[in-house]
């Protein structure tokens, strides 16, 4: 309302790939033509994130550094700082020459601010969000997060009536590495078997420490005898998995017993499903896997 006629953009960093990413635009024109991510050094908005230091270019043309839709004329843009730190830039662009004055620069630094301190508070919920989620020695989810979703889940199969599988498996000999080589070394035994079970599935699954030695997966869209096939191969792979020890040398992953259950066929609600996964690995350990 301030600048009739121009477009805000928020560029947010991504530290992952050292790029800005464009996650919200609004005003006069939204359909600008500018990328929608780009080096966190590059262009106007590189330089402002850079430097966080605020820039009104009067003409882009006249400016090499510009990079971006050829209908925008002017910019203003602005650092997003949280706790002395760039964290993205907020841009206002306009088709006309010299759209911008330095009581806009003024007034959007404050709004900079104030949009800052909102992503702050945002990345702190998701943050915490993510920690109660997840199982800190592994970095898989946990069991409260695991029963949320095959609930979720259970609730879709019935819906659209499509298959889905729980795969439970357990360390047999976790007490045995414990007792051998102190539980240090039985923690990296958790901490890889957690890993390689999220390098191995799915996007759509969802892996987690079930508790102790116990772990487990939600395989949505899939037949028991895919989902069997899916584990066995997982097996195979951990079979050949060696785990180093802290203070030196290194062990073959332990092994372990393992079930799946489908859903209708095995249950209806998530604890019937749990419970017949559970209670064909408890079988397959009595046989020796």
């Amino acid at each position: 309302r301030a600048v009739p006629g121009a477009s805000l953009t928020i560029l947010l960093h991504d530290q992952q790939s050292d790029e800005l990413v464009s996650r919200a635009v609004a005003g006069a024109w939204t359909t600008i033509d500018s990328p929608s991510r780009m080096a966190s050094d590059r262009g106007i908005s590189g330089w402002v994130f850079t430097h966080r230091e605020g820039q009104i270019v009067d003409d882009v043309r006249a400016d090499p550094r510009y990079i971006g839709d050829p209908r925008v004329r002017s910019e203003l843009i602005v650092p997003l700082v949280s706790r002395g730190q760039a964290v993205g830039v907020l841009v206002l662009s306009h088709p006309a020459v010299a759209a911008f004055s330095k009581r806009d620069l003024t007034l959007m630094e404050t709004v900079g601010a104030q949009i800052a301190a909102q992503i702050e508070v945002a990345e702190l919920h998701e943050r915490l969000k993510r920690a109660a989620n997840t199982d800190a020695l592994t970095g898989i989810h946990n069991y409260r997060y695991f029963y949320d979703r095959l609930e979720e889940e259970v609730a879709r199969a019935e819906r659209h009536q499509s298959p889905l599988a729980v795969a439970f498996f357990d360390i047999d000999e976790l007490k045995k590495v414990n007792d051998t080589y102190g539980h240090l070394a039985g923690n990296e035994v958790l901490r890889v078997l957690g890993q390689t079970i999220t390098e191995r599935v799915r996007t759509e699954d969802v892996p987690a420490r079930y508790g102790g030695d116990e772990f487990a997966i939600v395989m949505p869209d899939t037949p028991r005898e895919e989902a069997e096939k899916v584990v066995i191969r997982l097996m195979e792979i951990l079979d050949a998995t060696d785990v180093k020890l802290p203070g030196g040398g290194a062990i073959k992953m332990p092994a372990r017993s393992w079930g799946v259950s489908s859903y209708p066929m095995d249950g209806r609600t998530a604890e019937a499903l749990v419970e017949n996964a559970d209670t064909r690995a408890y079988a397959r350990k009595r046989v020796g896997r």
